[in-house]
């Protein structure tokens, strides 16, 4: 047999077949025998860096057709409840969130991999939602029922009697809602139930947060100064990126040397939220900028380089906390964040996105090509993040209206 070579996915190895095409082969411990085996999970004429990924979601998908007959035998339509499903749903998100981290940072070793902060703050984001379900949902005899019993009269005792009572607001009673109807569609998707969601049409009201706070570009040049005076480059540069390419916070931490392209005058980013890369148009005053800001990186370095030396390859997981102290000290001193109204003018890190989008609003540049520098895929979108108050139309008026009456 043929050498196995490894990939970038643990777990995953390619074969030079004898008619030249490649093979990709998984070696992994079977579940039930707990013995090692391989698997050819793809055969391709090419060598591709997406063909390990693709091998390795094929085997976890085999694996858990492998296990799915021993891993829902105790459960059936007829008794499974709510409760033991979330634990099946938790099980799986765990080990898929897990999994997804495995191949976006496949560099890093198990205890590295532990301790990374992204994948630290996944997990405990996982936790909160576990948590939320065992506080606000498992205690009540709606998590016993049998899933094929739960009919809307049932539901809708829940919502009015349990949930509305609930100290809590009207949103995060709604996302307990969806927690519920998540955990069922997770069970009927993998035929592990045959039921219809009696939670779907069951609403809850809640106030939307609208967002509003835009800073000018006073505000923004003020914002910029103050974070120039703390010792922590990082500071500066999380908000001098996020002003220059309205990034969102983690596209903003993903910047690398590599992605600046100096000649062309073009950064490349990263749209983590629909999986996209884009890229922007630099002016040349900001070019010469990062030619000093990069100056002594490496081309694979991110510009917001971490603080820990083990991680020194990998992207900073959070916008570093000194920034939102210092918009809190400028912007927020006399807000009440607990209040609704106060909460919508809160001025944060994803408030300079807006800024950015409404100051060019403002400037007369088309919500066509704000829609292109904010990466979004309609004009509609891009139209809920201006704000464009009555003041600034006043100012279009009298540009308007002046020479006419």
């Amino acid at each position: 047999m043929a050498k196995l070579t490894k990939t970038t996915q643990s777990g995953i190895f390619t074969r030079k077949n004898k008619n030249g095409t490649i093979s990709y082969v998984a070696v992994y411990r079977n579940p039930i025998s707990k013995k090692t085996c391989n698997t050819t999970m793809l055969v391709k004429s090419e060598r591709n860096r997406k063909f390990p990924l693709e091998a390795k979601r094929k085997l976890f998908d085999f694996l858990d057709e492998l296990t799915a007959e021993t891993k829902y035998e105790d459960f059936s339509d007829e008794s499974i409840s709510l409760e033991k499903l979330a634990d099946l749903y938790f099980e799986y998100k765990e080990n898929d969130t897990r999994m997804r981290l495995r191949d976006k940072y496949p560099n890093l070793s198990k205890e590295q991999f532990e301790k990374y902060p992204v994948v630290i703050k996944k997990l405990n984001n996982l936790k909160g939602v576990q948590n939320k379900y065992n506080k606000h949902i498992k205690p009540y005899k709606l998590s016993a029922y049998p899933i094929k019993d739960l009919n809307k009269k049932i539901t809708r005792d829940y919502v009015e009697n349990t949930l509305k009572k609930l100290d809590i607001s009207s949103r995060y009673k709604h996302n307990i809602l969806i927690l519920i109807r998540t955990i069922i569609n997770y069970g009927v998707s993998n035929d592990i139930i045959n039921s219809n969601n009696s939670f779907d049409n069951i609403k809850i009201k809640f106030i939307t947060n609208k967002r509003e706070r835009a800073l000018n570009k006073i505000e923004l040049k003020q914002l910029l100064d103050r974070c120039k005076l703390e010792k922590q480059d990082n500071i500066y540069l999380s908000v001098y990126l996020a002003i220059i390419t309205a990034g969102r916070a983690n596209t903003v931490l993903n910047i690398r040397k590599k992605d600046i392209l100096f000649k062309e005058k073009y950064i490349i980013l990263n749209n983590f939220k629909t999986d996209k890369i884009y890229k922007l148009k630099l002016p040349d005053s900001v070019v010469e900028e990062l030619k000093i800001i990069t100056k002594d990186l490496k081309e694979k370095e991110f510009l917001i380089k971490s603080n820990r030396e083990v991680y020194e390859n990998f992207p900073m997981a959070y916008i570093p906390k000194k920034v939102y102290d210092i918009m809190d000290e400028l912007f927020n001193e006399n807000l009440d964040k607990s209040n609704n109204e106060d909460r919508n003018n809160v001025a944060n890190f994803h408030s300079l996105r807006r800024s950015v989008a409404t100051n060019y609003a403002v400037a007369g540049v088309s919500l066509f090509n704000i829609m292109i520098l904010l990466n979004h895929s309609n004009v509609k979108q891009t139209m809920t993040y201006l704000n464009l108050d009555m003041n600034n139309m006043n100012e279009y008026m009298d540009n308007f209206l002046e020479g006419i009456v």
